[in-house]
């Protein structure tokens, strides 16, 4: 009866710490990351976590560090590129003159069904093609394809190549606007 007491409190101990892990790792992660990394910046840069002086703000209204401070070892470097739903897109697209859709799926799935006026640049031919087809880095880019995966992908290359202004807005399995095809 001792033995099974035992065991009995052993593994009550362990579903307390496996519940109290799985509490500190779930929750609104993309929130408090933001704000851990945010307010560990201001700390390696002497600063109060409220603090947004050395702050600048990019063309989502996202803030970000301006370089003049030191960065924590331990934090993850910034992606080149933007995530963005369908309707932030949409609404880019309707809001700036200029800009560039970029398709990064085969030419078999462009003719099947696009965004009116994407560009095709298969991802695998990003390598070659980016630097002669889109000679302007500081152009507005939204890149799709067809779930999201290859759209990442793109925008990260794209990103490393020097293009500055890169949103990804996914697959086109989740644009609910008008497409054409042909």
């Amino acid at each position: 009866m001792e033995n099974v007491m035992k065991k009995l409190i052993a593994l009550c101990a362990c579903l307390l710490l496996s519940a109290f892990l799985l509490i500190g790792c779930g929750g609104n992660e993309g929130a408090s990351d933001q704000l851990q990394e945010s307010e560990q910046q201001a700390a390696d840069n002497g600063q109060s976590p409220t603090a947004n002086e050395g702050q600048s703000t990019d063309d989502a209204g996202q803030q970000g560090a301006d370089n003049t401070g030191s960065q924590s070892p331990s934090s993850t470097p910034e992606k080149p590129y933007k995530k963005i739903t369908a309707e932030e897109a949409k609404q880019m697209m309707e809001a700036e003159q200029t800009f560039i859709v970029l398709d990064v799926r085969s030419e078999q799935e462009y003719k099947e069904r696009r965004i009116d006026g994407a560009v095709l640049i298969p991802v695998d031919e990003l390598d070659e093609r980016a630097v002669s087809e889109l000679p302007d880095k500081d152009a507005l880019i939204l890149v799709y394809c067809r779930s999201g995966v290859r759209s990442a992908m793109a925008a990260e290359k794209l990103g490393e190549m020097g293009f500055t202004r890169i949103y990804d807005i996914g697959g086109i399995i989740d644009w609910p606007f008008e497409t054409t095809s042909g």
